[in-house]
C-alpha cells in the first residue's frame, strides 16, 4: 500500500458511541464500512516545538486553538477506516486515516 498525505478538513458523522460512520470530503459523501483501528496521540507535538518561541495558538493547517487547548495539550484521536463513495456502491472501497481533535476533523492519509 502507498500512502498519500492530504491534511484536508472534512465533515464527519459519528454514531452513538462517537465512532465515525461517514464523512464528506471535497463535496462527496463517503460511508464508512469498517473501522480497522484507532489510536490516540498526545500531547500536541507543535506545542513543545513552539513553546520557547511564544506560541501563537495556531496549530497545523491553520487550526485556531484557544488558550484551553494550549494549556491542556489536547490529544489527537486517529481512525483508520475503510470507506466508499456514498452514491456509487460499485466504487471500490479505500482506506482513509481520519483525525479528530477537540471536535475538529481532517483527513490525514489515503492508502492506495
Amino acid at each position: 500500500m502507498v500512502k498519500r498525505l492530504t491534511h484536508e478538513p472534512v465533515t464527519v458523522w459519528v454514531d452513538a458511541h462517537d465512532r465515525p460512520c461517514g464523512f464528506r470530503w471535497r463535496g462527496r459523501g463517503y460511508l464508512i464500512r469498517e473501522i480497522l483501528t484507532s489510536w490516540q496521540e498526545g500531547p500536541i507535538w507543535w506545542r513543545e516545538c513552539d513553546a520557547g518561541a511564544g506560541w501563537s495558538g495556531v496549530g497545523p493547517f491553520g487550526a485556531d486553538l484557544g488558550a484551553a487547548d494550549m494549556v491542556s495539550g489536547a490529544d489527537h484521536r486517529f481512525w483508520r477506516v475503510v470507506a466508499r463513495l456514498q452514491q456509487r456502491s460499485t466504487t471500490p472501497a479505500g482506506v482513509y486515516d481520519l483525525v479528530e481533535m477537540q471536535r475538529c476533523w481532517w483527513l490525514s492519509r489515503l492508502w492506495d
